[in-house]
């Protein structure tokens, strides 16, 4: 009997000092668990330094593009005279050249777009020479669109295609960038079509205000781009304020005038269809479209292109038809 009695004693005893584990496992579930938090620390961490950068780039993208409009602002008040008051002569005729191979040049006069004195040009002497030797060499334009922020340099690199969409006009690297074409176009402004750039950069600076032109009432009230060359002004009026895929505008296959009208065409049939007979300005889901505008196949044609926000297949685009060209005088 005691001994059947020490038995169970030491039986308890051993119970005692050793529980009976679960079947489920618990150690690894706890390892388990203890990974999956850890996994989550890291998330966070690693998400918080990601919004840390971003933050830290979104204020050294605003610090980088406040100080290059300084320095514009500085640019147009030292290279820029207010010419308010003198004659802007358009001739009524100028004197066109057609080349003809193995023959001297046949010159025929063609009549001049209207005058500039029914434009509203907004009276600006650019001095070019001083622009070029103290700020960059590849300045050749103005652009000046009023009602918007657009009143720029307009520049072309000699070797790189789109050098100025991340370079400043100082050389420096980096946004806001400036205006500019690309080699593909002359810098006299006499090719059928012209294609401006500029980013659509923070704080309405660069081409930023072109997006002014999706409300169809501004878009009515605003409807003239002038640019200022060395040695005449031009004037484009707006016809055409819309979006449009990243594809490049100069990339097509224009090879005639029945070509260059079959474009034309297609901007305001591919956007409002075929039934504008009864409308001269219109508006859609992609834009405004002033039907009262013209177009044939001697038409020249600006257009100015800048991208929308977190559409980066999509570019914005405001399309003018050039309606007068002529020279400032003092």
């Amino acid at each position: 009997m005691r001994k059947k009695e020490t038995l169970i004693e030491s039986s308890i005893e051993t119970s005692m000092e050793s529980p009976i584990e679960s079947p489920t496992e618990s150690r690894p579930i706890e390892k388990r668990k203890i990974s999956r938090t850890g996994t989550l620390t890291r998330a966070r961490v690693l998400w918080c330094l990601a919004a840390a950068g971003c933050g830290l780039w979104n204020v050294y993208h605003a610090v980088m593009t406040e100080r290059a409009e300084h320095r514009m602002q500085e640019i147009r008040t030292s290279c820029i005279q207010d010419t308010e008051g003198n004659d802007m002569v358009s001739p009524s005729e100028v004197e066109l050249t057609s080349g003809l191979t193995g023959q001297e040049a046949v010159k025929e006069k063609t009549m001049a777009p209207d005058p500039l004195e029914k434009y509203d040009v907004p009276p600006k002497e650019i001095d070019f020479v001083r622009l070029q030797e103290e700020q960059n060499p590849d300045i050749y334009a103005w652009i000046t669109i009023p009602g918007t922020n657009v009143d720029y340099p307009v520049l072309q690199h000699p070797k790189e295609m789109d050098y100025y969409l991340s370079h400043n006009i100082d050389g420096s690297t980096g946004k806001p960038g400036c205006v500019y074409s690309q080699l593909l176009n002359s810098r006299d402004w006499s090719d059928w079509h012209t294609v401006l750039y500029g980013h659509n950069a923070q704080k309405g600076t660069v081409f930023g205000t072109l997006h002014y032109y999706e409300d169809p009432e501004f878009f009515a009230e605003h409807p003239y781009i002038y640019i200022y060359g060395e040695d005449k002004v031009l004037v484009y009026r707006i016809f055409a304020a819309h979006e449009h895929s990243d594809e490049h505008l100069l990339a097509g296959d224009i090879c005639s005038p029945e070509d260059w009208q079959n474009y034309l065409e297609h901007i305001f049939t591919e956007n409002t269809g075929d039934d504008t007979e009864n409308s001269t300005k219109i508006s859609g889901s992609s834009g405004n479209y002033d039907l009262e505008t013209k177009l044939t196949s001697e038409s020249r044609i600006l257009t100015l292109s800048t991208c929308i926000t977190s559409r980066w297949t999509k570019r914005w685009l405001v399309q003018a038809v050039l309606v007068a060209e002529g020279t400032l005088f003092n």
